[in-house]
Order: C-alpha cells, then structure tokens, then sequence
C-alpha cells in the first residue's frame, strides 16, 4: 500500500507521530550545525533551537557530512515523544533536490518502517527542493501506508 498524503500543517502530528522527519542537505555551517534555513527544516529549526546541532554532530560522527547520508534520527524530544529525524533530499543547501538521494532517503526510510506505526514527513523535493511532484511521488510509493506525507497544497 502507498504511503498517505495530507494536506496540512506537518506539526499537526507531534502528538501522534512515533518519528516526524524533514527534508534536509548535508551541509554544515562554521557552527557545525546542519543547515536548516528554508520549509520544514526552519520550523523544525525554530521549534527545536539545538536541531541543527544533534544533527551537525551526527554527520560529524558517521563521517557524511557534505555526504549521502539517507535518513537519520535523533532521540530529541522537548516535550514531544516523536524522535525527530532528518530525510535527505540533497548535499548542499543552495542546490535544487536530487532525485537519486530522494529514491536512497526512501529506500533506507523503507527499511526502519516497520520499527514504527506512523511516520510524518513533509513531502520531499517539492518547493524548496524545486522539484516536480510528478517525478517525485512515484519514487514514494513503495513506502507504507502508515508514512504520512504532508503537503501545503494538493499535489
């Protein structure tokens, strides 16, 4: 069954979410933090100030920033039991999305699936990434059901 999409606030689902993941670059600042500077990336940033941090210090530790890294987690809660987590869609910020790290994000994204029971994402590649829906969505289907993708708008 193909993932499910939603047309509203991604932030909706940190009650009821096992893992809210944002599309996110490999690209550290001279912070060492990841840059999150534009879409669901900022509102997590702005949410949760020490992201981009945990995220920096986790490219840092496995050796992948400026890299393919996928998808990855953090146990970062501040009062939300979701584990947040970073959904690779390009190596660097300035950069339009990359479809073959979109099709490598959902692939690993496929694997860890069945660990959780729902699973937020805002739509990859789309908007900031300025990618076409149409060449992305396809890439998404074979993730499950219970992957939640969210849209500001009907694609």
């Amino acid at each position: 069954m193909p993932p499910t999409y939603v047309v509203g606030d991604l932030w909706d689902e940190l009650p009821r979410a096992d893992v809210i993941l944002v599309t996110t670059n490999a690209t550290l600042n001279a912070r060492n933090e990841l840059v999150m500077g534009r879409g669901a990336a900022l509102e997590a940033k702005q949410r949760f100030p020490r992201l981009p941090y945990w995220f920096g210090a986790c490219l840092i530790e496995r050796h992948v920033a400026g890299k393919l890294y996928g998808v990855m987690g953090i146990g970062y809660h501040d009062g939300s039991h979701a584990l947040l987590g970073a959904f690779q869609v390009k190596y660097h910020w300035r950069d339009a999305a990359r479809l073959e790290i979109v099709a490598f994000s959902a692939g690993q994204l496929t694997k860890i699936a069945t660990t959780f029971s729902r699973i937020a994402l805002n739509c990859p590649a789309v908007g900031n990434g300025r990618l076409a829906a149409a060449d992305v969505l396809p890439i998404l289907e074979p993730l499950p059901s219970h992957v939640i993708i969210y849209t500001k708008e009907s694609l």
